[in-house]
């Protein structure tokens, strides 16, 4: 079986590679790793690994599009900045900011395929004035197209929440099931459409390692209502993975298992046994390969003898 370093190497040798199919390969690949090691102590080290590998591909593409340029060219563009302001890269969060306010001030509309880069970018380095105005977006909307561009990205604010009880999620996710006292200024539950529910909630579970325990307590102390709203459909089974996939630790296998045991969901079944064997399987790589990726990683960055 190959290991993660030598797929790490591989990784960096696509470094000058222009082609779209490519560079969403890896980035899919380096978000599954990126959830993995926020198991670790050394996750802001993968982060500078897709930093320095995006960066030149970045600087190429630039923020603006160019005459000739295709569909694949826009949606790199996208897929490049979204995962150079999700890992920090200062250069584009700071345009990301510059961008944000112009939008939101009507200074200068954001094209359709520069704003989830920039509200993903604007979430994870922004704070709860952010996110208010996130959801101010979100509410103002005209086209189910911008909400849910807007609702895909909500789980990645980093600032905690008014909910004491999971302060991880943003309001946006209580009231897709519970109603907003009167005055809030929140959005109702009749502006989330149940069917996007499952991927907000997802969302917020791919965030971060603090993300993910917040939405598997949301799922869990909602689950009633969730189980009412979904078991007649294939949701019910997208909600569990997305949920619960990214956990890496052999004791949340165990307590997945326990609940589903004394909450029977039938129709996803299945998809609990693959997500525990899943976990299990994540946990065993991280035993086998976690010192030799944080060796490499810091190896890349100590300066040549």
């Amino acid at each position: 079986m190959i290991s993660t370093v030598e797929v790490l190497k591989l990784m960096e040798a696509f470094v000058n590679e222009p082609n779209y199919t490519v560079w969403s390969d890896l980035s899919c690949n380096l978000g599954v790793l990126s959830s993995l090691l926020s198991h670790t102590d050394f996750h802001e080290e993968i982060q500078e690994f897709i930093r320095d590998l995006f960066t030149p591909i970045g600087m190429k593409l630039g923020w603006d599009s160019k005459p000739g340029e295709g569909h694949l060219d826009a949606l790199l563009r996208g897929l490049v900045l979204g995962k150079l302001g999700k890992a920090g890269h200062k250069p584009t969060v700071e345009e990301a900011r510059k961008r944000f306010k112009d939008h939101v001030e009507g200074k200068q509309v954001l094209p359709a395929d520069l704003r989830s880069p920039v509200y993903l970018t604007m979430l994870k380095h922004g704070d709860s004035s952010t996110l208010e105005t996130m959801l101010k977006l979100h509410k103002q909307a005209d086209m189910q197209e911008e909400k849910n561009r807007i609702e895909r990205v909500l789980g990645a604010i980093s600032a905690p929440g008014p909910h004491p009880e999971s302060p991880h999620l943003c309001p946006l996710e209580h009231e897709m099931l519970r109603k907003d006292p009167k005055g809030s200024g929140f959005p109702k539950q009749d502006e989330v459409r149940p069917q996007d529910t499952v991927s907000v909630i997802g969302g917020v579970a791919g965030s971060s390692k603090q993300g993910r325990k917040a939405a598997w307590k949301f799922v869990k102390d909602n689950w009633e209502e969730l189980y009412n709203r979904y078991q007649g459909g294939f949701l019910i089974s997208r909600l569990v993975k997305l949920s619960v996939d990214g956990f890496a630790i052999d004791k949340m296998a165990a307590e997945i298992k326990s609940f589903f045991e004394s909450h029977p969901a039938p129709s996803a079944e299945r998809t609990v046994q693959q997500c525990c064997e899943n976990i299990l399987l994540n946990a065993a790589w991280l035993k086998r390969d976690a010192d030799d990726i944080h060796h490499y990683l810091l190896q890349r960055k100590a300066p040549p003898v």
